[in-house]
């Protein structure tokens, strides 16, 4: 939200403010705030809620996106080869050989989440395109 910069600076001033001293959350989100105002980063300021970051259990309050033009790619292709039903391959399908690791195992979740919607050709279709039945990767497997 601020920056790794930023927020090092921070923790910086954090520890030398308290260095020695006890400090509580409120110290904490204080600290933070006047940070904030001092670097003129104040935009979101209004939109943090200290109570559920500091006190709730669970994920953090702020959805995070880590996708990447590989990912959504991937996904794209494990749709486009249910929807087209083993008929054919996506026009696009020879993309993913090149891809990383991780990106080819988001196009297999992807298939596995829309397993309802592959038949024997689509599956058999997939093999063609990418040989993942001949592939030594354990994950892949």
């Amino acid at each position: 939200m601020v920056g790794e910069q930023s927020f090092q600076q921070f923790l910086q001033a954090f520890i030398n403010k308290y260095a020695q001293k006890s400090a509580d959350a409120k110290d904490f989100t204080d600290t933070f705030e006047q940070h904030l105002k001092s670097t003129n980063a104040t935009a979101f300021l209004p939109e943090l809620d200290w109570n559920s970051w500091i006190y709730t259990s669970g994920a953090f309050p702020v959805k995070f996106d880590f996708s990447t033009t590989q990912s959504n790619i991937s996904t794209d292709l494990a749709e486009q080869y249910a929807y087209l039903e083993g008929k054919s391959s996506p026009g696009d399908f020879a993309q993913l050989r090149s891809f990383s690791e991780p990106s080819k195992l988001i196009f297999l979740d992807q298939l596995r989440d829309n397993w309802g919607q592959l038949d024997k050709q689509a599956l058999e279709t997939i093999d063609q395109d990418y040989n993942f039945t001949a592939s030594q990767d354990p994950k892949i497997k």
